[in-house]
């Protein structure tokens, strides 16, 4: 089965933002992202570790991102110059996005 059909599945939201993201040696911009609000099993694996600051989840979109793998602690920068740093990183939608657990930047 091809999973092609996923690739280009963000051009179908239309809560879409484009963001920055950098990894800590360059900055890719024009990445498609969206916001969402983090599950209650994510924010449970860090409970412990004591992150308490303003937390969201940010799916970045596989084919906007030129070949980078978003991992911890990369910077996502949104449009209204807003940081958010990335606490873990899963990869679903067959490859096609990056499910990012970030808390936000002072």
């Amino acid at each position: 089965m091809s999973y092609s059909i996923y690739t280009n599945e963000y051009l179908g939201f239309t809560d879409t933002e484009t963001v920055s993201y950098f990894d800590g040696a360059t900055t890719t911009t024009g990445v498609t992202a969206r916001m969402v609000e983090p599950e209650e099993k994510e924010l449970a694996m860090y409970e412990n570790a004591g992150i308490s600051e303003e937390n969201a989840t940010l799916i970045l979109f596989t084919a906007t991102l030129s070949s980078k793998i978003p991992k911890a602690p990369g910077k996502i920068t949104l449009a209204d110059s807003s940081t958010w740093y990335i606490i873990d990183v899963k990869k679903q939608r067959f490859g096609t996005q990056y499910r990012c657990l970030c808390r936000k930047g002072v």
